[in-house]
């Protein structure tokens, strides 16, 4: 607790000095009291962290809803853009009601940097925050100076103003940054106090001059708050946009850091065991010399999920998957037609009898969702079926083939 010094005009010299300066010290520390993290006596209880990655929120004001929109998702990965306020507004409601002790959402908060998009966003954030939940977030890459911040007009893709790093501290300075402990000055990075003894760690690695990085400041920030928490005995859980360790070993550039091992090198000296990350879109973890990377897909990419992070008073992680009762069938459905799209066009230049053609795409669709769903069976089982022997028969020059096989590696 800091005092202010407040000057007046009366003079005081001597014992009258010590005797005031006395009087001062017992009635501040008779008064004060030290900040409670567990006001509501749920010490005993785990924390509980909600993640959620990869919104890709629009607002509604930004599309009709038109045949070019409509062209575009079904071109792209199996996002819910047009559905992403309704999955925003269910999500938000759900953690109204069950009060998760912070929601924390590691970037693309935006489809594609649109400033008004994140303003929306931002006000219904808010909302959560007046009730008591901690709201933390990061940019991820489609956040800041994207040059496809649009607003959809019938045929017409129409610019619309994009959000610059500026902006995105003054919108979402108050979702953690604005409270943390510390703050890196070089990005968004930020140490946030959560309880008494956990610290969650926000790295951004999507500024304009290191994208895609933690650059070598924020790096020497991250080691000293790292080195700070040990000492004060701080168990600390860090989140990032870009995946800290490769998901999938084919498709890893890009998606991981590009520095990920000098920032894997620390949490790993500093004994940080859980992080949590979003980006690649897929519901999948990978551990390496006991350091946990769980990417937790994407809120508005089936299964439309989020992380449920329990923390007990040991300090043991625990997490699972929660999923919104709302559209599954509409995404699954999408997913599943995009995906078919795909595969079939791998295919188009291969002889093929139909029959054959059908298993292959039916196979690959259902390995992709379940991949992405992070409900993947037995992979021994699974290279056991019809549809994968047709695979290496028929398919081994295609990228379908190299990236199922990926997905069982």
């Amino acid at each position: 607790m800091r005092l202010k010094n407040i000057s007046g005009k009366m003079k005081v010299t001597g014992l009258a000095c010590v005797f005031l300066l006395v009087l001062l010290m017992i009635f501040f520390y008779s008064s004060w009291d030290k900040p409670e993290y567990t006001s509501d006596n749920k010490e005993e209880e785990p924390l509980m962290l909600w993640i959620a990655s990869d919104i890709h929120f629009l607002s509604p004001e930004l599309t009709d809803g038109g045949a070019l929109f409509t062209r575009m998702v079904e071109s792209g990965d199996g996002k819910m853009v047009g559905q992403s306020e309704e999955i925003v507004n269910a999500f938000l409601e759900t953690a109204l009601e069950k009060k998760p002790d912070a929601l924390i959402l590691s970037g693309d908060l935006t489809f594609n940097g649109e400033q008004k998009s994140l303003e929306v966003l931002a006000d219904k954030l808010d909302k959560l925050q007046k009730a008591g939940i901690p709201v933390l977030v990061i940019p991820g890459n489609h956040d800041i100076e994207s040059p496809y911040a649009y607003r959809y007009v019938e045929e017409k893709a129409e610019s619309t103003a994009p959000i610059t790093e500026k902006d995105f501290k003054e919108i979402c300075g108050s979702f953690g940054y604005d409270a943390a402990l510390s703050r890196d000055k070089d990005s968004f990075s930020y140490l946030y106090q959560l309880s008494e003894d956990l610290g969650i760690l926000l790295l951004d690695a999507n500024t304009v001059n290191a994208p895609g990085e933690i650059s070598q400041g924020s790096l020497r920030w991250m080691e000293k708050q790292l080195q700070w928490a040990k000492e004060q005995g701080m168990e600390i859980v860090s989140v990032s946009h870009q995946n800290l360790l490769p998901q999938n070993d084919l498709l890893s550039m890009g998606f991981v850091m590009y520095n990920n091992g000098q920032v894997f090198d620390l949490p790993e000296k500093y004994g940080v065991n859980a992080h949590f990350s979003g980006h690649s879109h897929i519901w999948h973890d990978k551990t390496i010399n006991g350091l946990t990377d769980t990417a937790v897909g994407s809120l508005t990419v089936t299964p439309l999920g989020y992380s449920v992070v329990e923390i007990d008073e040991t300090g043991e992680v625990n997490c699972h998957q929660e999923k919104l009762a709302l559209l599954q069938d509409e995404s699954r459905k999408l997913f599943n037609t995009i995906t078919d799209r795909k595969v079939r066009a791998s295919l188009s230049g291969l002889s093929l009898d139909e029959e054959a053609k059908e298993k292959m795409v039916s196979f690959a669709v259902a390995v992709n969702r379940d991949y992405f769903s992070g409900t993947l069976p037995d992979t021994e089982l699974l290279k056991r079926m019809e549809g994968w022997a047709l695979w290496k028969k028929n398919g081994k020059e295609t990228f379908w083939y190299s990236y199922l096989e990926s997905i069982f590696n």
